[in-house]
């Protein structure tokens, strides 16, 4: 199950970065937040506020580890 880190209706509407996922990004918008993926060979990149090629993307996918 996907971990995310936004309490419904908290964040501000925009466009965030997926945590467990760099080929898309979280929208929200009116309290709700929609995962929208990113057009193929593209990551989310925060700088650009938008997908970008991936050499271009400074999206970093944070993992929990587990023992």
């Amino acid at each position: 199950m996907p971990l995310y880190i936004f309490v419904f209706g908290a964040e501000a509407d925009g466009l965030y970065a997926n945590p467990d996922d760099c080929n898309s990004f979280i929208e929200c918008s009116d309290g709700q937040p929609y995962v929208i993926p990113c057009p193929e060979d593209t990551q989310w990149s925060s700088r650009a506020l938008s997908c970008d090629w991936q050499e271009n993307s400074d999206c970093e996918v944070y993992k929990l580890l587990s023992t």
